[in-house]
């Protein structure tokens, strides 16, 4: 499969099943580090079909119209209590294609991604940044209004919405004491 194709892609079982469908902007990279169903379904999967959408809202409408309809078993954060008013016919509006499941280890990224967990290495965003030693000491002066805000910020070297985030945690510290 080429890579940069913006489209669907649907997990079938042996009995021709849709269990999964998910949308990528580059399906061969999204199938390349696929890791968060569970294990369960990475093991039903017998064939991998893929159709090229030529922009990301249809792409988007289609999912959803899809999982709406077809309520694949693995789609769990998309279950919808109705199905769409919209009735398509997958065979006639896209033009779906095969790909090799062998060609993508879904078992061994699905086992990494569980041992990230497990190791709490999987950490999204930028580490929390934490109070200095010095906030402690400048902190009741600011609250008597002997310094201000601002200057409180530039000495602990902290930006403004940084610095009232840790300020509420801290004083969430004092109140529970």
């Amino acid at each position: 499969m080429k890579t940069g194709l913006c489209g669907l892609y649907c997990f079938k079982n042996k009995e021709g099943e849709i269990i999964y469908i998910g949308r990528a902007d580059d399906i061969h990279k999204r199938l390349k580090s696929h890791e968060h169903l569970p294990e369960e379904c990475y093991n039903e999967i017998d064939s991998i079909e893929y159709a090229i959408v030529s922009n990301k809202a249809d792409r988007d409408i289609l999912e959803t119209l899809f999982i709406s309809q077809l309520n694949p078993k693995y789609n769990i954060k998309q279950k919808y209590n109705e199905k769409a008013s919209l009735i398509i016919d997958s065979t006639i509006m896209l033009l779906w294609q095969k790909a090799n499941p062998a060609e993508y280890n879904f078992i061994e990224q699905h086992q990494k991604y569980i041992n990230k967990k497990k190791n709490n290495t999987h950490i999204k965003g930028r580490p929390k940044i934490e109070l200095p030693d010095k906030f402690y000491d400048l902190y009741p002066q600011w609250k008597k209004g002997e310094i201000t805000a601002t200057s409180l910020m530039k000495e602990i070297g902290l930006e403004r919405n940084t610095f009232y985030r840790r300020v509420k945690e801290y004083e969430a510290t004092l109140i529970n004491e």
